[in-house]
């Protein structure tokens, strides 16, 4: 657990540090699914502590960390550009989801949901080559693996990301998987439930959210974590979980599902103010 206390001391000191630094802005105000106004300046400070611990961690990682720091720093980047913009590909029509960012570039639109996508994707892309895996046939079934698992596994956080500390909570339950291990994953599942647990005082009472660029750092991190941390096996299972549920998300609305099953519902709503 070691690297684990590693990643975790490390983000929330840069939540510290970085909190008494960046100041609330304008721009930053959204209305958020009960038409409060709500700031995404803890998102903001999320995204960049995130970098900055990892980018820490890379001076202990080697090739890892560093690969590790950049897709952070880019599902970060991408999720403040994706926010700035708020899904709009022509001045004014909003794409939801990935049918809608596809078909907004079926019509020769490149959304900045669809560009955030790419960007993680290729960034994931580039990561999984650092993940354990076999030899052979195999070795190529496992990378693909791991590829899925990071590019799912953020894309997921960043859905659930529509009520107060839904996606900390995910965010948290699939750090659990990786704390355990010695290595740069268990540096990144550190670091991702520590950014989790950050600012969750004031997502709580609705006065700050996560946005694309927390939910970007956060899932590229915990998504890291799992593909660098899981047996190959495991990691196969994994990406067709994460994958399963992203296309379940097209169909169906997960807020909904929630809200019917009574214990989904307590686990949702616990911690809000």
């Amino acid at each position: 657990m070691k690297s684990a206390f590693f990643g975790f001391g490390v983000t929330a000191l840069s939540h510290i540090v970085l909190n008494n630094a960046i100041k609330s802005h304008p721009k930053w105000e959204r209305t958020n699914f009960e038409g409060r106004r709500v700031s995404l300046r803890a998102g903001v400070v999320c995204g960049a502590a995130s970098t900055l611990a990892t980018a820490v961690s890379a001076a202990k990682y080697g090739k890892k960390g560093v690969a590790a720091a950049l897709l952070t720093g880019v599902g970060a980047a991408a999720g403040y550009v994706d926010d700035m913009d708020q899904g709009r590909h022509d001045g004014a029509t909003v794409a939801k989801g990935l049918r809608g960012h596809i078909g907004a570039l079926k019509r020769g639109h490149v959304t900045t949901g669809m560009a955030k996508l790419l960007a993680i994707g290729g960034g994931g892309a580039i990561c999984a080559f650092f993940a354990p895996r076999r030899t052979g046939v195999l070795g190529l079934v496992d990378y693909a693996a791991s590829a899925a698992t990071i590019a799912a596994g953020t894309n997921l956080v960043n859905l659930f990301d529509l009520r107060p500390l839904r996606a900390r909570k995910i965010v948290g339950i699939m750090a659990a998987g990786a704390l355990a291990n010695p290595g740069v994953g268990g540096a990144l599942a550190g670091s991702a439930l520590a950014g989790s647990l950050c600012d969750a005082n004031t997502d709580a009472r609705r006065q700050t959210m996560l946005g694309d660029v927390g939910a970007g750092a956060l899932g590229t991190q915990v998504s890291l974590a799992l593909a660098y941390a899981t047996p190959p096996n495991v990691r196969i299972v994994l990406a067709a979980v994460l994958v399963g549920a992203n296309l379940v998300s097209e169909k169906v609305s997960f807020s909904q599902i929630i809200a019917a099953n009574p214990v989904l519902n307590a686990l949702d709503k616990l911690g809000r103010s």
